[in-house]
């Protein structure tokens, strides 16, 4: 309800109910974006002397703050109320994939030169672009040709203006990472003026690293679910696998379905009906949950305690969410 600026509809809702309460209270898991203005409006709500120029100081904020940190939340017998969270970083290294490296390393080359041109020339929709090619080629060979392929379908004519940013959007930051890949369709034109013939050498090289079998990383996967259960003491271990984008998520379900694991998904194509219903087969009889940032909120899957980042977003905010 902060909004991106004083006139989104939502925030303007907010303000009306709040003028018209005779007490208020917001609840939030994460009440501060990073933007400053948008948390000075979220306070207004309550105090509107913060939209008035009173500062964000720690003194000011404290008495409308609670912070409720669930590592210290204590049931009625004093006991945690949550067990705690362990997290590791796992590197998995390529071994005999090498064609999968090869294209990490040409995709990385591809992400360079974009990126340098568009700080060159100012232009900052080609450098977000280029860099999501990058977090692609991190999470699946499927998702960064499949990327790469919407890529060349885009670069049309010569002196097209690029477009990036869909209708409504607010912050490219703000949208997940398949509203990013479906953006990749209207970035119509070519970013400079060799692109088209570097993205053609990329979709021959990613075709060349699907046709060598799996990835690096899937592979991995499969061994790491195992010595989870195995860690755990629990053969029907239940893990979250999180992914960023569609294909990858697809890849995974086909991976999951060969190795004859119970597998369900959730992505942003699915409403909030839907999103719920999957809880039950998991709950109930799936090992695994592939889910996109879709899943990462709003539902209630207390039950696995197993998260697995498969690729990673660039806000912290969403991987607190997950």
């Amino acid at each position: 309800v902060s909004g991106s600026t004083e006139d989104v509809a939502r925030h303007r809702l907010a303000v009306d109910l709040a003028a018209a309460a005779a007490h208020l209270l917001l609840l939030s898991a994460t009440p501060h974006s990073g933007k400053s203005d948008a948390f000075a409006r979220l306070l207004g709500l309550i105090d509107d002397r913060f939209v008035h120029g009173l500062p964000l100081a720690r003194s000011n904020v404290a008495p409308l703050v609670v912070r409720s940190d669930k590592r210290r939340t204590k049931d009625l017998r004093g006991q945690p109320l949550f067990q705690p969270r362990t997290t590791r970083l796992r590197v998995v290294p390529y071994g005999p994939r090498t064609v999968e490296q090869q294209l990490y390393e040409a995709v990385t080359e591809y992400v360079r030169h974009g990126y340098q041109r568009a700080k060159v020339e100012k232009r900052p929709a080609v450098g977000f672009l280029v860099l999501l090619m990058q977090r692609l080629a991190s999470s699946s060979t499927a998702a960064v040709l499949s990327a790469l392929h919407r890529r060349h379908g885009a670069i049309v004519e010569e002196g097209t203006q690029l477009r990036l940013f869909p209708e409504g959007a607010e912050d490219w930051g703000d949208l997940s990472g398949e509203e990013q890949v479906d953006a990749l369709q209207d970035a119509l034109g070519a970013a400079w003026g060799n692109e088209l013939a570097e993205v053609e050498l990329l979709i021959n090289l990613a075709q060349r690293a699907v046709a060598a079998g799996l990835d690096a990383k899937a592979r991995d996967l499969l061994v790491l679910l195992d010595e989870l259960a195995v860690s755990e003491a629990e053969p029907a271990l239940k893990a979250v696998v999180f992914t960023e984008f569609t294909q990858t998520q697809n890849m995974l379900l086909e991976l999951f379905e060969n190795a004859g694991i119970d597998a369900v998904a959730i992505n942003g194509q699915m409403g909030i009906h839907e999103r719920a219903v999957v809880q039950a087969p998991f709950r109930d009889r799936a090992r695994v949950l592939v889910s996109t940032d879709a899943g990462g909120e709003g539902i209630n899957l207390q039950f696995a305690h197993v998260v697995i980042n498969y690729d990673l977003p660039w806000s912290p905010s969403r991987i607190e969410q997950r």
